[in-house]
């Protein structure tokens, strides 16, 4: 339970996460280690691993690391699961809230508290 937990159903949630994300964690970049893909054009499942490269507002790095498990249908997103090391993005969080990022220690952004996943 943190300021980037939480399920997202409608657009309007997920893009305020995704602007949330911006907020928190300035300049992150993905670094692709991995791509996975199965199933055919009207359902394909993807898996990507990753690690990210962003770093705090004193400029030490905030590594973590993860998976994101997507599913599209005719070339378009229709699920996607972000699992990383929750620990370590509870500390990095904790890191920004102690450098003044009051964005980092806000409630979830989410539609279903409670709920995250269908």
């Amino acid at each position: 339970n943190h300021a980037l937990s939480g399920g997202r159903h409608s657009t309007e949630l997920i893009a305020a996460w995704y602007r949330r994300l911006g907020l928190v964690f300035e300049g992150i970049q993905f670094e692709t280690k991995k791509i996975f893909v199965s199933g055919m054009p009207w359902k394909t499942y993807v898996a990507v691993e990753w690690a990210d490269v962003v770093k705090d507002r004193a400029g030490n790095p905030l590594p973590n690391q993860g998976v994101f498990l997507i599913t599209m249908r005719w070339g378009r997103t229709t699920e996607l699961h972000v699992y990383c090391d929750t620990v370590k993005l509870q500390e990095n969080l904790a890191i920004l809230v102690s450098q003044g990022v009051t964005e980092a220690g806000k409630e979830p952004i989410q539609d279903r508290p409670g709920l995250l996943q269908k």
